[in-house]
């Protein structure tokens, strides 16, 4: 999208927008749509000219109403702006209705409105969908495209009669009709509560509907009658989670209705539209019927999207630099709904795990901003690993700062107070204030006022006589030169498991530089647990011997601080700043082994796998290789009560098996790969595994294997054309496709 001049910076134009009504005329032959859009707003001051937001239309006529009067108007196309010219000044206060003519063109790329077809069903008919944020909505419609004006909406969908039409809000009429000799569907949607015009969505096409209620409220999953049973996961995941976030929040759901809408390829998981959300089809429908780990993308994002409907959608941010205020909360309440949904920890190593490896990274990096900020070049450069992943992680710490019932006191009032209109992060955290009795201040200016993270620096000594654990913990920025101080608070616990055997926890507030702890304890502890749980986004130096992280990998109570633990042990295979690997220590070697083949969290084992799995080594030692192969082949312990944590180690341990080598690894790889009754998640995990070895063998039995794969359908032929891409060899791989 070409960069539109000041588009992070809001234009407070002096009107007010109640109300559009977009009637479209679309032809599906050629993708132009002729519409008209009437537009009611009111002045805050006299004025004799108004300014709306338009790329792209031509823009026909303009004209008053009720008197059908033409006004003078003038288009910028360089800047995207329609400039229209009353023939008098009109007076504050007073509401006006103008009615804009003006046409277009759907476009191949996801912005406006766009034309996709289905690579799954060649017979099903091109399908036009829109996607409208961050500042899309201009593409179609004329309009003041800005969060904070929000207005009711309505479309009237004037098309082909044998597609369907869906919109935001409720549908009022649906009928077919004579136009000019043609027979045409003429499809009325009504969206009656006001929203910001990012969140209007338009979809056309060949579309069944799979209908449920949770609570009272409708529910809607659109895609094509072939994929209508493959979307019941979708319903099930949103049913439970329709029920959840209403008793979490204390508030009913606040629209009409909820719909989700299949696109295929969509570039973005889903796109959280006003009771019509936009979704990637592979988000919202199972690819294989045996699938199990696509399960937890989709549960993700329909948690996530849905979330939005009052995290985005009810109260709205003010401006994109609080974007946060949106997608962390919808991030945070997607983690919340799946450890509900599903009953286990995956959610929770996910979100976390994805902290430590993606967002210290972008961190560390040239794209390092706060989470509020209004430095940004356009709304679009908003969304990023800093709103969502730290966003969320910042959420997460003012839960464990202030206390779960605190969090959710002041959520509900937050909501209320601002329902259907917009809110700053002052805002959100007044509420967070009061709800908690708590001055936030000092965690406002670090984690969303400065960019970074803190790196903590620990020093523990024991000390026998006072039977104490005393301790030091010193915290500087991640950027050099920064004197932020970061407020946190963060848990310590103590284990022991040798009599006198204890379990205890302290929590420490982190507000200054350096800050100092007396922990008395019965004994000296064996292992002491930082940060169970992921509690502080904290980077995390502190020297231990292997047989300390040992006991920690092995029996800690706590999933994430096994994964810690596991992580230091394996830091010969992973650190990015090593040449090669190194040799794991004996210890390491055997606390590794002992955690793939025995730990009772499957997500356990498949954050270490994923951890190998993103190591920048083309080749491993095959240290661990007998573990891996067993794993692939039938995981020790885990028996079929959890088959998507079982189906992710057996799929992460075949991927990596082709970083071991060859040997039995490969023949194991191969079977698989060439199996055409295994799932979708295997035969992914095995051509991800095979173009591992990157050699001549490799690339023919994947040669191979897209043609036994091919004739199953498009996800597993694109399983395995995807992982073409992980062949190390780029030109022998263009040599045999060829």
């Amino acid at each position: 999208m070409a960069l539109i001049q000041g588009a992070f910076l809001p234009k407070n134009r002096p009107y007010d927008v109640s109300h559009y009504h977009i009637i479209v005329r679309l032809d599906v032959d050629s993708g132009r749509f002729d519409n008209t859009v009437f537009i009611r707003l009111t002045p805050a001051e006299s004025l004799s000219e108004i300014e709306l937001d338009s790329v792209g239309l031509e823009i026909k006529k303009v004209i008053k109403q009720p008197q059908d009067q033409s006004l003078e108007f003038r288009l910028d196309r360089e800047k995207g702006l329609l400039k229209i010219i009353f023939s008098k000044p009109e007076p504050a206060g007073r509401e006006i209705e103008i009615a804009i003519e003006y046409s277009g063109q759907a476009q191949s790329g996801h912005e406006g409105l766009f034309k996709t077809a289905d690579p799954d069903e060649s017979g099903r008919s091109i399908l036009f969908f829109t996607h409208f944020e961050s500042v899309s909505a201009r593409r179609f419609f004329p309009s003041n495209d800005e969060p904070y004006d929000k207005a009711t909406s309505e479309t009237t969908l004037e098309t082909d009669p044998g597609y369907e039409a869906l919109s935001n809000g409720s549908k009022v009429s649906d009928e077919i009709v004579d136009i000019a000799g043609r027979r045409v569907r003429r499809v009325h949607w009504r969206q009656d509560k006001p929203h910001s015009t990012y969140l209007l969505n338009i979809a056309v096409g060949d579309f069944t509907a799979l209908e449920d209620s949770s609570h009272g409220v409708p529910l809607a999953v659109y895609t094509s009658a072939a994929k209508k049973e493959r979307a019941r996961f979708s319903m099930e995941v949103l049913k439970r989670a329709m029920g959840f976030y209403q008793n979490f929040y204390g508030i009913d759901y606040p629209w009409a209705r909820y719909g989700m809408v299949g696109v295929p390829g969509f570039l973005w998981g889903g796109m959280e539209n006003t009771t019509l959300t936009s979704m990637r089809e592979s988000a919202m429908v199972l690819e294989d019927p045996g699938s199990q780990i696509q399960k937890l993308r989709i549960a993700s994002v329909v948690a996530h999207e849905l979330a939005h409907q009052w995290f985005g959608n009810y109260v709205t941010m003010k401006w994109w630099d609080d974007l946060w205020l949106n997608e962390a909360f919808a991030s945070y309440m997607e983690t919340v709904a799946c450890e509900d949904f599903f009953g286990n920890e995956w959610a929770v190593i996910e979100t976390v795990t994805n902290a430590w490896e993606s967002y210290f990274r972008e961190e560390d990096g040239p794209r390092s901003h706060p989470i509020v900020s209004k430095d940004l070049p356009t709304p679009d450069d908003a969304f990023d690993s800093t709103t969502y992943t730290k966003g969320e992680q910042v959420l997460r710490m003012l839960d464990f700062y202030i206390g779960r019932e605190a969090l959710r006191h002041g959520l509900e009032n937050y909501l209320k107070r601002h329902a259907f209109g917009n809110a700053t992060f002052h805002d959100f955290i007044e509420a967070m204030e009061k709800a908690s009795g708590q001055n936030l201040q000092g965690f406002v200016a670090g984690w969303l006022l400065a960019r970074g993270y803190p790196i903590i620096e620990i020093s523990e000594r024991w000390d026998n006589s006072a039977k104490k654990m005393l301790m030091t913990v010193k915290q500087r920025p991640n950027h050099p030169g920064e004197t932020t101080v970061f407020d946190f608070k963060i848990p310590m616990d103590f284990h022991r498991n040798a009599a006198p055997a204890f379990h205890e926890r302290r929590v420490l507030l982190v507000n200054k530089s350096q800050v100092f702890l007396e922990a008395p304890l019965p004994a000296e502890p064996e292992w002491t647990t930082w940060n169970a749980g992921g509690a502080a986004l904290v980077k995390i130096f502190r020297p231990a011997p292997d047989q300390s992280w040992a006991r920690q990998a092995l029996g800690d109570p706590d999933p994430l601080a096994r994964i810690a633990a596991l992580f230091e042990l394996a830091k010969p295979w992973v650190d990015r700043d090593a040449k090669a690997p190194g040799p794991l220590s004996p210890v390491a070697k055997t606390t590794l082994e002992k955690a793939l083949t025995s730990d009772p969290s499957p997500y356990v084992r498949a954050a270490l796998l994923d951890k190998f799995l993103d190591s920048k080594w083309a080749r491993l030692p095959g240290d661990l290789a007998p573990a891996l192969l067993a794993g692939a082949k039938n995981p020790v312990g885990l028996g079929g009560q959890d088959p998507i944590g079982r189906t992710m180690v057996q799929a992460r341990s075949l991927a990596l098996l082709g970083k071991m080598g060859a040997g039995l690894e490969r023949d194991y790889v191969a079977q698989i790969l060439g199996d055409d009754k295994a799932n979708l998640d295997l035969t992914a995990a095995a051509a991800s595994g095979m173009a591992r070895f990157s050699d001549e063998a490799s690339l023919a039995a994947l040669r191979q294997a897209l043609d036994v794969q091919a004739k199953r359908g498009y996800p597993f032929r694109k399983a395995v054309l995807l992982a073409f891409a992980s062949v190390e060899h780029a030109s022998a791989v263009l040599d045999l496709l060829a």
